[in-house]
Order: C-alpha cells, then structure tokens, then sequence
C-alpha cells in the first residue's frame, strides 16, 4: 500500500469539520445544493437499535462551481482506485445498471 510522502504539520485553521457518508442532492439552473448526511445509530421508541441519518451541513453552490468540484472529485477519485482498487458500493452497482 503506497502512503505517499509524510505531510509536514500544518496550523489548523479555524472552520467547523464535517464528516458524511450519506448525500441529498437538489438542482436548479442557478443552484445545486447539497445535504451531507452521517449515518446513526439509535433506538426506536420500543427500544429496538435502528440505523438511521442526521443531517451534518448543508452545500450551495452555482452549477459552474458543482462541475469544478466534479471535476476535482473524479481526479481524486481515479487516483485513489489506481492506488487502492476500485471502490463498489451497492449505490454505485446500481447507478451503472442504469
């Protein structure tokens, strides 16, 4: 497994950090707004575990800025599957089934 060169430290910087597993998606021509979601764990009212998601932060951006951020994401994406393997998940079986 290549981890790649050691990352020098870094100052953090002073944002909030989100962590999703789980995405809502909404477009419009002048908007694309995305829901990030975290998978959950808890119990329904007869004390049964249920798995459900909470929302974590909500994205807007210009259609424009969804396609840079494609863009950036599918790099990232391809060189992680050449380091890695490629990634399946029952989510992306399904969308190329079409």
């Amino acid at each position: 497994m290549n981890q790649g060169p050691a990352l020098p430290p870094v100052e953090p910087i002073d944002v909030p950090r989100f962590h999703a597993n789980q995405f809502r998606v909404a477009a419009s021509p002048t908007e694309v707004t995305i829901l990030c979601e975290s998978q959950i764990v808890g119990r329904s009212a007869q004390g049964e575990t249920q798995i459900g998601a909470a929302p974590a932060v909500q994205l807007g951006m210009s259609p424009a800025a969804a396609k840079e951020l494609n863009l950036i994401l599918k790099d990232i994406i391809a060189t992680y599957e050449k380091d890695f393997g490629e990634i399946r998940t029952p989510f992306i079986v399904e969308m190329e089934r079409g």
